[in-house]
């Protein structure tokens, strides 16, 4: 869980997922598990012999981990360590 993952696969130049570009995960609200989006929560909860989370509430998200510094913080848009390279800088860019 606390490993980064990857948006671009083999490559690893972008942090995220299949889903999302983004440099931190979410840690789910009821279990504590670290997830880099809702729908790779989904993901697992289709998988056979894994413990079920229930479906990830990103509105109910408090805390999420820095995949570039290993931070655990309270939900933000963005890195609160001074000494990580993302302080100050967004987790992802929407658009």
């Amino acid at each position: 869980e606390l490993a980064p993952t990857y948006f671009d696969g083999a490559t690893g130049a972008v942090l995220g997922c299949p889903h999302y570009a983004r440099s931190c995960k979410l840690r789910h609200p009821s279990s504590g598990r670290l997830y880099t989006c809702r729908l790779c929560c989904e993901q697992e909860r289709d998988m056979p012999m894994k413990d079920q989370d229930s479906p990830l509430d990103r509105y109910a998200v408090s805390e999420v981990l820095c995949m570039r510094c290993g931070a655990l913080q309270p939900a933000a848009d963005g890195c609160c360590n001074p000494k990580c390279e993302s302080h100050g800088k967004p987790y992802s860019k929407y658009t």
